[in-house]
Protein backbone atom coordinates (compact mmCIF):
# COMPACT_ATOMS: atom_id res chain seq x y z
CA UNK A 1 0.00 0.00 0.00
CA UNK A 2 1.47 3.70 -1.11
CA UNK A 3 1.09 6.34 1.66
CA UNK A 4 0.25 9.35 -0.59
CA UNK A 5 1.39 11.77 2.59
CA UNK A 6 5.21 10.14 1.84
CA UNK A 7 5.34 12.04 -1.43
CA UNK A 8 7.45 15.33 -1.49
CA UNK A 9 5.12 18.61 -1.00
CA UNK A 10 6.34 21.64 -2.26
CA UNK A 11 7.56 22.33 1.07
CA UNK A 12 9.66 18.69 1.75
CA UNK A 13 10.79 18.42 -1.72
CA UNK A 14 14.40 17.49 -3.08
CA UNK A 15 15.24 20.66 -4.86
CA UNK A 16 14.07 22.71 -1.73
CA UNK A 17 16.52 20.48 0.66
CA UNK A 18 19.38 21.56 -2.33
CA UNK A 19 18.37 25.23 -2.14
CA UNK A 20 18.38 24.97 1.62
CA UNK A 21 22.02 23.73 1.56
CA UNK A 22 23.37 26.03 -0.87
CA UNK A 23 23.09 23.41 -4.10
CA UNK A 24 21.10 25.48 -6.67
CA UNK A 25 20.10 23.36 -9.57
CA UNK A 26 17.20 24.10 -11.05
CA UNK A 27 17.53 27.36 -13.26
CA UNK A 28 21.14 27.52 -12.51
CA UNK A 29 24.45 25.89 -14.29
CA UNK A 30 24.29 22.32 -12.73
CA UNK A 31 20.80 22.15 -14.38
CA UNK A 32 22.79 22.72 -17.85
CA UNK A 33 24.95 19.92 -17.01
CA UNK A 34 22.88 17.30 -16.29
CA UNK A 35 20.10 17.64 -19.15
CA UNK A 36 23.31 18.03 -21.53
CA UNK A 37 24.76 14.56 -19.78
CA UNK A 38 22.12 12.29 -19.27
CA UNK A 39 20.88 12.90 -23.13
CA UNK A 40 24.75 12.50 -24.24
CA UNK A 41 25.88 10.00 -22.22
CA UNK A 42 23.65 7.57 -23.91
CA UNK A 43 25.21 8.47 -27.52
CA UNK A 44 28.85 7.97 -25.23
CA UNK A 45 28.08 4.44 -23.68
CA UNK A 46 26.52 3.01 -27.11
CA UNK A 47 29.26 4.58 -29.42
CA UNK A 48 32.34 3.21 -26.70
CA UNK A 49 30.44 -0.44 -26.89
CA UNK A 50 30.67 -1.30 -30.27
CA UNK A 51 34.49 0.26 -30.00
CA UNK A 52 34.93 -2.42 -27.26
CA UNK A 53 33.37 -5.32 -28.97
CA UNK A 54 34.87 -4.59 -31.88
CA UNK A 55 38.80 -5.31 -29.88
CA UNK A 56 39.89 -8.62 -29.59
CA UNK A 57 40.44 -9.88 -26.07
CA UNK A 58 43.09 -11.94 -26.90
CA UNK A 59 46.26 -9.12 -26.53
CA UNK A 60 44.79 -8.63 -23.07
CA UNK A 61 44.42 -12.04 -21.80
CA UNK A 62 48.47 -12.22 -23.16
CA UNK A 63 48.95 -9.19 -20.85
CA UNK A 64 46.59 -11.14 -18.00
CA UNK A 65 48.99 -14.44 -18.10
CA UNK A 66 52.31 -12.08 -18.37
CA UNK A 67 51.54 -10.48 -14.61
CA UNK A 68 49.21 -7.72 -15.35
CA UNK A 69 46.24 -7.53 -13.18
CA UNK A 70 42.72 -6.49 -15.05
CA UNK A 71 43.23 -2.62 -14.69
CA UNK A 72 47.16 -2.85 -15.89
CA UNK A 73 45.81 -4.41 -18.77
CA UNK A 74 42.82 -2.48 -19.76
CA UNK A 75 44.95 0.98 -19.29
CA UNK A 76 48.13 -0.53 -21.23
CA UNK A 77 46.35 -3.09 -23.59
CA UNK A 78 42.83 -2.09 -24.47
CA UNK A 79 42.36 1.39 -24.06
CA UNK A 80 45.01 2.44 -26.30
CA UNK A 81 43.28 0.16 -28.54
CA UNK A 82 40.07 1.77 -28.43
CA UNK A 83 41.68 5.34 -28.47
CA UNK A 84 39.89 6.51 -31.79
CA UNK A 85 36.22 4.96 -30.90
CA UNK A 86 36.88 6.44 -27.08
CA UNK A 87 37.75 10.23 -29.34
CA UNK A 88 34.88 9.76 -30.96
CA UNK A 89 32.14 8.83 -28.50
CA UNK A 90 33.32 12.10 -27.09
CA UNK A 91 32.98 14.24 -29.57
CA UNK A 92 29.63 12.84 -30.66
CA UNK A 93 28.39 13.38 -27.38
CA UNK A 94 29.84 16.88 -27.12
CA UNK A 95 28.42 17.41 -30.02
CA UNK A 96 24.71 15.96 -29.45
CA UNK A 97 25.07 17.86 -25.56
CA UNK A 98 25.86 20.92 -28.17
CA UNK A 99 23.01 21.05 -29.54
CA UNK A 100 19.83 19.81 -26.45
CA UNK A 101 17.14 22.35 -26.73
CA UNK A 102 14.36 20.59 -25.09
CA UNK A 103 15.56 19.17 -21.64
CA UNK A 104 17.71 22.86 -21.19
CA UNK A 105 14.55 24.85 -21.68
CA UNK A 106 12.41 22.31 -19.53
CA UNK A 107 14.74 22.17 -16.56
CA UNK A 108 17.54 24.98 -16.52
CA UNK A 109 15.32 27.63 -18.66
CA UNK A 110 16.70 30.27 -21.14
CA UNK A 111 17.83 33.02 -18.99
CA UNK A 112 19.85 35.51 -20.77
CA UNK A 113 22.98 35.37 -19.63
CA UNK A 114 22.10 32.73 -16.87
CA UNK A 115 21.24 29.63 -18.07
CA UNK A 116 21.88 30.23 -22.37
CA UNK A 117 23.80 28.09 -24.30
CA UNK A 118 23.42 28.35 -28.42
CA UNK A 119 20.84 26.28 -28.46
CA UNK A 120 18.50 28.37 -26.39
CA UNK A 121 20.15 31.78 -27.55
CA UNK A 122 18.06 30.83 -31.09
CA UNK A 123 15.36 30.76 -29.55
CA UNK A 124 15.99 33.60 -27.32
CA UNK A 125 16.91 35.55 -30.59
CA UNK A 126 13.98 34.59 -32.61
CA UNK A 127 11.64 35.73 -29.61
CA UNK A 128 13.00 39.52 -29.18
CA UNK A 129 13.04 39.51 -33.38
CA UNK A 130 16.40 39.59 -34.04
CA UNK A 131 16.81 37.53 -37.13
CA UNK A 132 20.15 38.27 -37.96
CA UNK A 133 21.68 37.15 -34.60
CA UNK A 134 19.31 33.91 -34.59
CA UNK A 135 20.92 33.45 -38.35
CA UNK A 136 24.39 33.96 -36.84
CA UNK A 137 24.51 31.57 -33.97
CA UNK A 138 23.02 29.34 -36.25
CA UNK A 139 25.75 29.87 -38.58
CA UNK A 140 28.13 28.90 -35.79
CA UNK A 141 26.10 25.56 -34.90
CA UNK A 142 25.98 24.51 -38.52
CA UNK A 143 29.71 25.17 -38.57
CA UNK A 144 30.39 23.28 -35.34
CA UNK A 145 27.98 20.30 -36.52
CA UNK A 146 30.12 20.14 -39.59
CA UNK A 147 33.70 20.16 -37.63
CA UNK A 148 32.27 17.69 -35.59
CA UNK A 149 31.54 15.48 -38.72
CA UNK A 150 35.16 15.91 -40.05
CA UNK A 151 36.56 15.40 -36.66
CA UNK A 152 34.66 11.99 -36.59
CA UNK A 153 35.35 11.12 -40.05
CA UNK A 154 39.09 11.34 -39.83
CA UNK A 155 39.20 9.97 -36.09
CA UNK A 156 36.71 6.98 -37.04
CA UNK A 157 38.98 6.28 -40.80
CA UNK A 158 41.13 2.79 -40.39
CA UNK A 159 44.08 2.55 -42.54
Amino acid sequence: MILFNSFPTRDSSLENWLNAHGMHVTFHIPAIILAQFTVAAAFAVRSMKNTFDQISPRAEMVALTLGCNRSQAFWRITLPQAGRGVLSAGVLAWARALGEFGPILVFAGATRGRTEVLATSVFLEINIGNLGGAAAVSLLLITLAVTTILIIRIAGDRK
